[in-house]
């Protein structure tokens, strides 16, 4: 198996950040700043369109990486009039999320929301749904779920050996796609070609976050909002489902969570958005980071010994 190279990770957390990052605008921001330990550095470009034309000749990750080279963990841009703070640190991103975007007047860019909906993690409602995720995906629920996932990884893994060389980070994205379905959207069984499918519209999705959003047949941002059409057609028959006929087994995924609040109105629109905002977040944020800790891992065999030991005993 040959572990491909770490920097193609690097580079892939880094565009992450962009999908996730927040214009920061308000003064509030900036005396705040000095909580996360950051410092802003940046180049707003040519007037109006600021560095829309490097991103573009560049592309989203030779852009974002050689900024990140450049300038560090945060750093500021223009992108035709619109100023952007790319962060990429643990504090960066804890004060965005814990502050429910308090200090960002725009929030996430058009295109995401557009492409992956609002996701109700700002404004109204923001603390609460937040604690509802939350506890879909930690305690208890999370105990159930490490099962599958050790199972996953073992299966995954063994498919390798047949294989010669394996592009990992392909392998992984699939690997983590299938995880963060079982924990958010279950009634899709893991191996069914519905899978599959989803797991195409989101790469396709997600490929459209940096493009040109010209939404005309042709271009790739039609093809990205195509298939979150898609995506959200599939979500929406499930809600039905769900509303007309109830929990088919005591799931405790994000879905069912969701729709089975009681103490608080959410509406099916919600619940996508959620659900969407989610997928986007957390398929690619870890599929970036596994190769990247195999990389490690396999240069460090002291450190993976270690790593090794709780599970062989």
């Amino acid at each position: 198996m040959e572990v491909l190279s770490a920097w193609t990770c690097v580079v892939g957390a880094v565009v992450l950040v962009l999908l996730l990052g927040a214009s920061c605008t308000s003064p509030e921001f900036w005396k705040r700043k000095q909580a996360t330990k950051i410092l802003v550095q940046g180049d707003w470009g040519l007037p109006i369109v600021g560095e829309y034309f490097q991103l573009m000749k560049q592309g989203g990750r030779d852009f974002l990486y050689g900024r990140y080279v450049r300038y560090g963990e945060a750093f500021t841009t223009n992108i035709f009039g619109r100023k952007v703070t790319v962060l990429n640190s643990p504090d960066a991103a804890k004060f965005v999320l814990s502050t429910a975007h308090a200090s960002f007047v725009h929030g996430y860019g058009m295109r995401r929301t557009e492409l992956a909906g609002n996701g109700k993690f700002w404004g109204p409602g923001h603390a609460y749904f937040r604690k509802i995720v939350l506890a879909a995906t930690t305690g208890e629920n999370l105990h159930n779920i490490l099962p599958f996932i050790s199972r996953l990884a073992k299966r995954t893994v063994d498919s390798w050996e047949d294989k010669g060389v394996v592009n990992t980070c392909d392998e992984i994205r699939k690997y983590t796609f299938m995880v963060i379905m079982h924990i958010m959207w279950r009634d899709v069984d893991t191996f069914s070609p519905e899978l599959d499918q989803i797991m195409e519209d989101m790469a396709i999705a997600e490929n459209g976050m940096l493009r040109v959003p010209i939404n005309l047949p042709g271009f790739a941002f039609f093809k990205a909002m195509k298939a979150k059409e898609s995506i959200l057609k599939r979500l929406t028959l499930a809600i039905a489902k769900w509303r007309k006929d109830g929990p088919t087994t005591s799931h405790g995924d994000v879905l069912h969570c969701l729709l089975s609040l009681k103490d608080f109105k959410v509406s099916d629109r919600d619940v996508c958005g959620i659900m969407m905002s989610l997928l986007f977040a957390g398929y690619a944020t870890t599929a970036a980071l596994i190769p990247w800790v195999m990389k490690l891992l396999h240069d460090n065999p002291d450190v993976q010994q270690r790593v090794r030991v709780p599970f062989l005993t």
